[in-house]
């Protein structure tokens, strides 16, 4: 299609070839992109500027192609784009893409790092004389190699001053590429931050309300743990793009239905499989052994605070006041030995529940394809997983005295193992697909003339 000039004030669409005629109206534009693909010259574009930003509105966006456009026009025609809700890149090579290239949200400055082919009559061979030495031979040798492999010097313009990138190739390649890379990095700082917010809601359970109930972690755990996340998300910080660029467009939000169905369901499915191990760890644990001998420590404790305070009261402390006595004895070291960490059933139970959970987070919420790469393409972040899941599955087999001591962890009964590794699994296979419907329910919007 290419838009025809009439008057100052009025257009009409034509054909090509002239066979079609259609009057210009601002309202049919929208309607008239579904049959037809429609060209601006830039004539048009200068007399659309001048109608007012509305008249642009109405029919930049729906356009195609743009033809014969000066620098003003190619500044006008991104601006327009954004101005609707378009995220706008353009590429240019020259001097008169430099307003729009700054206008742009992206912006890529091409250079021509061919050499010019320069085209000459083929030239009769001339016998070459005779070296007279040796060392002059190898001198003409090398002369010759480095005329033949001299590189060309590429020359930075205005266009590479003006955008924030510049490929040295003279085509629009380097267009997908930032697209892919955009897209890949865009989706990598999303799912850091669901990963970081699941975590967060399992470790807060864990360290408030377990800990109420006397389930502590141990210094090696606490450490050990916090070195393997640190590594999982330095390698999933090195994830690359998809080598080819997807139809669909990746979630741009953290705030939106999409990440807060997925990292709430995820969240309920890893605290349900913590409570449940939890009461299934109290239930198979001895009477004579730990939690409740944490219990038996808190009415210790407060049966040791009664003498002072009776005491107080018979008025037989020594120097200090009865109400410091009474706090200081309050403060007894029974209290503090209570906060030590054990090796009981729970205890255990609880760090493995949480390590599986931490585990199951990152090989769940990893975006491979279609914006990533395969999981298996980031070897650092596929072996530290791999590495980790046989770690979590000699804990909890138990079979290794060496490995339980440096964990600070014992062997379970069997059928809490047989707990840890069905809820494990299930855990896992319903995050996995909690995952999948929240991605399918609630895909990222697209702008209106995008639909078209």
């Amino acid at each position: 299609e290419a838009a025809r000039l009439l008057r100052s004030d009025h257009f009409e669409w034509v054909t090509h070839d002239g066979s079609t005629s259609i009057a210009f109206r601002a309202d049919s534009t929208c309607d008239l992109c579904r049959d037809y693909t429609l060209c601006v010259p830039g004539k048009a574009v200068g007399v659309l500027a001048k109608a007012g930003a509305s008249a642009l509105e109405s029919v930049v966006p729906y356009c195609s192609v743009f033809a014969r456009t000066s620098p003003d026009d190619k500044a006008v025609i991104v601006k327009t784009l954004k101005q609707v809700g378009h995220t706008v890149l353009m590429c240019g090579d020259g001097t008169n893409d430099v307003g729009a290239l700054k206008a742009a949200h992206a912006g890529i400055a091409l250079l021509n790092s061919k050499p010019p082919v320069k085209y000459a009559k083929p030239k009769k061979k001339k016998k070459k004389r005779r070296a007279k030495n040796m060392g002059e031979w190898i001198n003409e040798k090398l002369q010759e190699e480095e005329e033949e492999e001299a590189l060309p010097v590429v020359s930075l313009g205005d266009a590479s001053i003006a955008s924030p990138f510049t490929s040295r190739f003279n085509t629009v390649t380097p267009c997908l590429d930032l697209v892919m890379q955009g897209r890949s990095t865009l989706v990598t700082y999303l799912q850091m931050f669901k990963i970081l917010g699941i975590n967060c809601l399992s470790s807060a359970y864990s360290m408030s309300v377990m800990h109420l109930e006397g389930v502590k972690m141990g210094d090696t755990q606490a450490t050990v743990s916090g070195v393997i996340i640190a590594f999982l998300f330095m390698f999933l910080s090195a994830s690359s793009p998809c080598e080819t660029l997807a139809s669909r467009r990746p979630h741009s939000k953290v705030f939106s239905r999409y990440f807060m169905v997925s990292l709430v369901g995820q969240a309920a499915a890893q605290l349900t499989f913590l409570v449940l191990c939890y009461r299934q760890a109290v239930a198979l644990t001895p009477p004579d052994e730990s939690l409740e001998a944490g219990g038996d420590l808190e009415l210790n404790s407060s049966a040791n605070a009664t003498e002072p305070l009776l005491a107080a009261a018979n008025g037989t402390v020594g120097n200090g006041t009865a109400a410091d006595d009474a706090a200081a004895a309050m403060a007894d070291p029974a209290a503090a030995a209570a906060d030590e960490y054990e090796k009981t059933i729970v205890n255990t139970t609880v760090f493995l529940v949480g390590f599986i959970c931490q585990l199951s987070t990152f090989a769940t919420n990893y975006a491979g394809r279609p914006f990533n790469a395969p999981l298996r393409s980031n070897k650092g972040l596929f072996y530290g997983l791999l590495l980790t899941a046989l770690l979590a599955l000699g804990l909890v087999a138990g079979t290794m005295e060496d490995l339980n001591a440096t964990f600070e962890v014992i062997e379970l009964p069997k059928d809490l193992k047989i707990w840890l590794a069905a809820g494990g699994t299930a855990m896992w296979l319903a995050c996995m697909t909690i995952e999948k419907l929240a991605r399918d329910l609630f895909p990222e919007r697209i702008h209106p003339n995008l639909l078209l």
